[in-house]
């Protein structure tokens, strides 16, 4: 059975905001002390627990990252997480600070979890999501009377599994570009 404190440290990602301050960004680590999985927002930083190897890094989140996407894929590699508690073995004062001493199994372990970062979906820049769609496509739709906000409807946002666009920005982005398809005179 899985530690209660790791299943609650994992739900309470679902309340996270993955989408920091530019430059940053979040990386998910394990507390083996506490039996818990938090993030950690920082610019080329680390907590100063896993750098000195108690804590460990799992994956980096994307900024853009959808929150039950990260959810869906942390709670996919939960029991590897459990798992991965038992290869810790304390901590071992060498002189200066205690440093985080983990079986040679763990190694192994972190490297199978760290193949949930390619199952990750994120929030896609509208002009990037819907590059495929030629001019003259929206441009029939306009022609069949249709707003931006149904244009962005009938192309669809896309899901939290293989990633989608913002609606709010995707129908902000579409009726600057049917403005711009106007003064094209397409």
């Amino acid at each position: 059975m899985v530690r209660q404190t790791l299943t609650d440290s994992i739900e309470a990602l679902m309340e996270e905001d993955f989408n920091c301050i530019s430059g940053f960004k979040n990386d998910l680590y394990l507390d083996p002390e506490r039996e818990k999985v938090y993030t950690h927002v920082g610019k080329n930083s680390m907590p100063m627990e896993a750098f000195h190897n108690i804590d460990t890094f799992i994956i980096s989140i994307h900024p853009k990252a959808i929150p039950t996407s990260v959810y869906n894929a942390v709670k996919a590699i939960e029991n590897g997480l459990d798992s991965l508690i038992d290869e810790f073995r304390g901590t071992e004062w060498n002189g200066n600070d205690h440093i985080g001493q983990w079986t040679e199994d763990a190694g192994g372990i972190l490297e199978c979890l760290a193949q949930i970062q390619h199952k990750i979906a994120y929030y896609w820049d509208p002009s990037d999501w819907f590059e495929s769609v030629s001019d003259s496509d929206i441009q029939s739709l306009i022609d069949e009377g249709r707003t931006a906000e149904q244009i962005v409807d009938t192309l669809g946002c896309g899901n939290d599994t293989d990633g989608m666009v913002d609606r709010t920005d995707a129908i902000s982005w579409m009726t600057n570009h049917i403005e711009w398809l106007k003064e094209q005179d397409l």
